[in-house]
Order: C-alpha cells, then structure tokens, then sequence
C-alpha cells in the first residue's frame, strides 16, 4: 500500500462488525479539514460496518443515527448514555485510534484514496489535550468536548508500534480522573467492597464484564414470574453481614415455606417426614447416619476456619476425596448413598472430586452439619423479598458512574508507580490499588505484569466450579399443599433429574412454584438434552414423588444453567480437589503486590454463599484502606454482631446422639458382651462340674 493510502486510512473511522453509524449528522469528537478530493472517497469499511465521513454522501440503506458517537479522545471515564455510545460486543474488540497513534497489527488496513494532509511536529499531544473535557465535568456530552479548531490532525507514520498505540490510549484516560481503587467484578463481593471504600472517601471504580451486576446471584423478572432467583437466593441465621448489608439497603426478608412435612423419595417410595434430616428406621443404619454427622463435626472442630491447612490431620486429610471418607466412616450402603447426596446439594460436586479437608472445613465454617443443611435456623430458612438481584443493584444505584458494565478485565499492569488497567474493549484506566472479585478460575483470563507468583498462578489453575442447573416450575395452584407436604423434596434416584427441591411460591401465597436443583454429574448430563426433555422429566418426576397428576400441566418453566456462564464458569462455589489445600491454599488472600483477594471463596464463614460474598468483599477493602493509611491493621478482621431480626438458635446434640456407639462399636460391644458371657459361662458349668 502507498503511505499516501496507509495515511488517508488512518483517518477514517472503523467501528465493530456489527454496528451501522453514520458520521454524517452528528457532532464529532474532533472537527478537521480535509482535501476536498480525500473527502469524496474516504469510505472506512470494516466487515459489514458502513461509515461515511462528514461530506461524504452515505449509501442509500444507510440509516442516520440521531445520537452523537463517542470520539477516539474521548476519556474512558466520561459517561456517555446508552443511547449516544455505539453499542459494543463483548467478544470482540472495538476498532477505535486515537490520534496520533498506530493502530493494532491485527487491525484491517483499508487503502483509501486521496492525499493526506500536512503533519505538523508537536500536534497530537495538542489535539489530545485540546479535545479532552474539563476533568470536573464527566457527563459532558461528547459534542461539548469537541473544540472548534478547524486545523489538519496529524497523521502517525505507518511503522508505529503498538506499544506507542498503548501510550497514546494510555495519555487518554490520564486527561480523565485517577482512581485510588479499582475493583475488578461486580458481584456481591465486589461491591460491597466497593461501598465501603466509598463510604471512606475512597475514590473507587468497579468494572464488570457482563451487562448486569450480581456475579453468581442473579433475579430475573418478567410477567410469569414477576421475579425470581436464578443464582444465589438463601439467607439465615447466623449470616449476620449479609443480613445487616440488605437491610442498610432496604431489603426485608421471609421465611420458606416448612409449615407443611417434607418428602424424602428413595427406593421408589415417598417418606413424608419433619426436620432437618429424614429419619431412619432401620436401628443398624441410623447408628450408621448418626455417627457421620457426628464424626464430620468433631473432625471440622480441630480445623481452623481461618487457616485449614494448618489443622493436626491436614495433610492425612487432604490426601482423601469424600469418597474415601465416607467409605471409611459409613458401614451400611444407605449412609453411604445419602453422604454422597450431602456433598452433592451442598458443594454442586462428586465425592470423588473434593478434599476430604476442604469439604470438612466447608462444612465446618457453616456453622456445622445441621445448619447448612436445614432450611429452619439453617442456611436456607429465608429469601429476599423481591429477589436477592436486589442487593447488587442498590449498591450500583448508591456508587452511580463509579460502576462500569460490558468491561471484562484483560491487563493489570503493576510494574510501575500507578497501576494500569486494560479492559476487552481497550479502555485503560490507571489507579493505586486492585481487588479481585472474580472467582480464582477466571483470573487466569487476565494477563498480569510482573507475572504472578508461582503459587497463585498454581493454585487458580487447580480450582474448579461446582456444576448446577436451576430449574423453577410454576402451577396454576400448590396442589402439594393439599397432601400436607411443604414442597421440599430429599430425593435419592440416579435416574431422577432433580436432588432437592424447595418451595418457591412468593410470601403472600401468590405464583406456586417448586424449585429444584440439578446437581453434579446429573447436571452435566442433562445440559446436553433440549430444554423441553429437561421440563418433561422434572415434571414426570414430581408426579411420582408427589403423588399427583397436577405436577404434569405446569402454567411456566425457568431455569438457569450456571455450567455455560463464561463470568462465573460454575455454582456455587469453586472445590479443592485432593492436595491443594494444604500446597496452595494458604495464598488464596493472600495480596500480591497491591492486588487484593476478595469473592466468597476467600471467606472463613459462609464461604460460598452471600455471607462469605460480604465478609471477603468488606475483608479486602479495610486490607486496602489499611494500605492508604485510613485504617489500622488490628481493624481488619471484625466480628460481625448477630442480626438481631434473625436470631440463631444454637444447635446441641442430645444425650443419644452425643453416646450412642457407631456400628463397629456396637459391634465391639456385642464381641465384648457375648465373651465375658461366654466366659461366664464356662466359669459357672466348672464350678458345677467340679461340685459334682
């Protein structure tokens, strides 16, 4: 290509694949005068786009916008409305220059006929400055930040590099504001780290990736539903930052629904039962489930919440999956199946994947076996009214601009005094310090500089998602309710779909629905198979367990597979396979250079839920006020007063189930009792022998 066509191409304007905009009609971010003749045929044509320069006719299926496109020079953070920006995609990177740099090598070089216009030394650092707003006013349109110079910009010489390109985008969002924090992922984690930044005069930017806030908690709302809880939706006793979050910020909660029996499907049959855990009536197999809640519990009491890896048996322990545990533990194929199913609703993974350790500690920061498990005084006793989407969303509405959505995190750079940010859509932004709020997984999406350490850079390679689809079935009445069952179902079935259910109706009786939960490996296989066989077989299956025709003529279905969210790669939660915890774990908060951890699973109570979500968001961010000189080490970690609306009942085990012997107990009970009466035995037939 002639230099004279690379330098004409320059000056065109290229914009994604899928958008269709004309210059022509609106203001643009920088006036300039070409040659009549360059004006005439400088057409920038990228993919399908069609854009036609101011003076250029457009093509007759050419639509003109009526809202302005947002400049090249324009600062990452000034706030361009939806309507004004040109609609970006997510999967790929919007072709914008700036002035006075090189474009990408991988952009689309177009020859454009004309003559380039004069270059003039020292004028591109002129034109940034110049076109830059006022750093008081970000909302400024970007037609108020054009200046009315009419002179030629300066044109870059063919061969700058890219790394110029990056300076040149680099001195663009300098003109903007700097940031003292940014806080990479909008979930609950980040910001509620982010509020309490801001609540400390901590100038604070949040970017998430996708076009909403809420991470793995997610309420979506139309006319079936009104609204519902996709991701995250149970709150309880015990979980007392969550609970003291939602109510700074309006929220009010309500009981699910137990007033009726729940149901426990095995074999084939339905066992209508109350509390926490069916009941078992074999004598052999409930000594058998009482001595695994009580061996999992008095395991969990030697690790720490904070520090797992340093408990007595850490390492023997973390050598085991469940499996092996449960093998070792469970004496009757019952316990050992109904085990199996315990790991499966609470961590969404196989017991053959996980770290006897890590699930013992899971278990153990969650107050124990029975709270995580029951729905009264457990982890599942209460939702939010109108959805726990709600809690992300109002921290949003309280931060304003200083959250930004459609910016997934490429590049952190932290090799010089500010660090500096990248984002998929090539927007930088330069701050003091970093949170990640992202699960451990999808940091290694992002590029770091200097590279992470070894055993960071390890251990996200070594932690997987749980696997989960959601999946909430609406009737036209609760039919259940006429059985005296509450909705809740236990169901132990490879074929069956569905694990677990909860009931799902609104609190003032409206909208009956069922709620069930495809777990693990079922979920796996059941992602492969069309929406509609999934909401047949779920329906097929609450027939059977119910007992009712009615379950086969629901009114509406939603469901959520959170295996296919690239932002979240999984739910609940991320697992530690065998090993990792006592060779990696210990870096998981641990910050790297000015880079803080946050995400529930950093958390040492309720890590998984939205509890452990506030404890690790609130956690980093007094990790980086300490770091600013606003906060005092010992400040760091607090304990939480209990919410005083939701008191937790503290559980005790009783008499029997603190003393009853395990099965090879009774076992040895019974060798010892039938020998010292055998030996009885012998002794009195000697005595009479010897009388004789």
């Amino acid at each position: 290509m002639p230099d004279s066509q690379q330098l004409a191409a320059k000056r065109s304007a290229p914009l994604s694949a899928s958008s269709r905009e004309s210059v022509q009609g609106s203001a643009p971010p920088l006036v300039v005068s070409f040659p009549e003749s360059l004006v005439r045929g400088s057409i920038a044509i990228s993919d399908s786009s069609r854009v036609s320069i101011r003076g250029s006719p457009p093509p007759s299926d050419l639509s003109t916008p009526q809202s302005s496109i947002p400049g090249p020079l324009t600062p990452v953070n000034s706030q361009v409305s939806t309507q004004e920006s040109a609609q970006l995609s997510e999967q790929s990177y919007p072709q914008r220059l700036v002035e006075g740099s090189a474009p990408p090598p991988d952009s689309p070089g177009i020859p454009v006929p004309g003559v380039a216009p004069p270059l003039e030394p020292g004028s591109a650092q002129e034109s940034v400055e110049e076109s830059a707003p006022p750093s008081g006013s970000p909302r400024d349109s970007v037609e108020k930040s054009a200046p009315p110079s009419a002179r030629p910009t300066p044109v870059p010489t063919p061969r700058e590099s890219r790394n110029q390109s990056m300076e040149s985008l680099q001195k663009t969002s300098d003109a903007g504001q700097m940031f003292d924090v940014v806080v990479i992922g909008g979930g609950i984690s980040g910001l509620s780290a982010a509020k309490l930044l801001a609540e400390h005069e901590v100038n604070v930017l949040v970017l998430e990736a996708r076009e909403r806030v809420g991470g793995r908690t997610y309420t979506v709302r139309n006319e079936h539903v009104d609204y519902v809880d996709v991701g995250g939706a149970y709150v309880g006793p015990t979980q007392n930052r969550i609970l003291r979050l939602s109510k700074e910020l309006g929220l009010e909660t309500y009981k699910v629904n137990v007033n009726e029996r729940l149901v426990h499907y095995v074999k084939g049959k339905t066992y209508p039962f109350r509390g926490a855990f069916p009941p078992v009536w074999n004598p052999i197999a409930y000594l058998d489930y009482n001595n695994l809640w009580r061996t999992m519990d008095n395991m969990g009491k030697e690790i720490p919440a904070d520090a797992p890896w340093e408990a007595p048996h850490a390492v023997e322990w973390d050598k085991m999956t469940m499996k092996d545990l449960i093998e070792k533990i469970c004496w009757t194929k019952t316990a050992r199946q109904f085990a199996s199913l315990f790991v499966n609703i609470n961590v969404t993974s196989e017991p053959h994947e996980v770290s006897a350790l890590w699930f013992l500690w899971y278990v153990k920061q969650c107050g124990g076996t029975t709270r995580i498990f029951s729905i009264t005084n457990g982890g599942q006793e209460r939702k939010f009214v109108g959805g726990s989407g709600q809690v992300s969303e109002r921290i949003m509405q309280l931060l304003g601009d200083k959250v930004k959505l459609r910016s997934p995190v490429t590049y952190v750079d932290q090799s010089s005094e500010n660090i500096t940010i990248e984002t998929l859509n090539r927007e930088l932004y330069e701050c003091r310090y970093v949170i990640s709020a992202i699960p451990p997984t999808l940091t290694a999406k992002i590029h770091f500089r200097p590279e992470l350490p070894s055993e960071r850079n390890q251990l996200i390679q070594r932690l997987p998602m749980g696997a989960v689809i959601k999946c909430m079935m609406y009737y036209k009445e609760a039919f259940w309710k006429k059985k005296d069952y509450c909705g809740c179902m236990i169901i132990e079935d490879e074929e069956a779909p569905i694990s677990i259910t909860l009931d799902d109706t609104k609190p003032d009786g409206s909208l009956p629905a069922i709620m069930g939960f495809i777990l693990a490996r079922k979920a796996d296989r059941l992602a492969k198979v069309h929406k509609d066989i999934r909401k047949r077989k779920i329906c097929e299956l609450y027939a059977k367990v119910l007992g009712s025709q009615e379950a086969l003529h629901p009114v509406h279905y939603e469901e959520k597979n959170w295996c296919e969210e690239q932002y979240s790669g999984g739910c609940y939660t991320a697992y530690f396979p065998p090993g990792i915890m006592t060779q990696y774990g210990r870096v998981i908060r641990q910050p790297v250079g000015r880079i803080y951890f946050a995400g529930t699973e950093t958390a040492t109570q309720w890590s998984g839920y939205m509890e452990g979500a506030v404890e690790a968001g609130e956690r980093a961010a007094r990790e980086v006020l300490n770091a600013l000189g606003k906060l005092a080490a010992k400040d760091i970690w607090i304990q939480e007063p209990e919410a005083k609306d939701v008191p937790a009942i503290e559980i005790t085990p009783s008499f029997w189930e603190r003393n009853l012997p395990s099965v090879p107990g009774l076992l040895k009970i019974v060798g010892f009792s039938t020998s010292i009466t055998a030996v009885w035995f012998m002794m009195y037939r000697f005595r009479l022998l010897s009388r004789s």
